[in-house]
């Protein structure tokens, strides 16, 4: 009989190049994006470098077409759903993310953005996305 694959687990370093990668690919934006969702820790998982890397991945894809369709851009509430959806379904409805650590997220990444003088700017996007 034969012994089947180890699982082959990334090491720390892979990890850290996939953020690094990350954050090259979106600059400023992306490395607040992922601080914020680090700094909340809201499934409290620790120190992995990658832990919400997933999490800030599809934050910075969804909050450009949410801009979009909003007639407030800019709002906490926008960004606090942006924040939501960005969690599955189940981490929301069993309370593994409080209501309190989306906000404290959704928040963190609007100051930040302002602080660093970013813009989504949504004149420049097409009106069919």
């Amino acid at each position: 009989m034969e012994r089947p694959e180890p699982i082959r687990m990334q090491s720390t370093s892979d990890l850290e190049k996939k953020v690094e990668a990350f954050k090259q690919k979106h600059g400023v934006f992306g490395t607040l994006v992922l601080e914020c969702f680090n700094v909340v820790d809201p499934l409290r998982c620790g120190t992995m470098p990658d832990e919400y890397f997933g999490y800030a991945e599809r934050f910075v894809k969804a909050l450009p077409a949410a801009q979009v369709t909003s007639n407030q851009p800019e709002a906490l509430a926008l960004f606090m759903e942006v924040v939501r959806r960005c969690f599955y379904p189940t981490q929301l409805a069993e309370g593994f993310v409080s209501p309190d650590a989306i906000r404290v997220i959704a928040s963190g990444i609007q100051v930040g953005m302002r602080g660093a003088g970013l813009t989504l700017d949504t004149s420049k996007w097409p009106q069919n996305v």
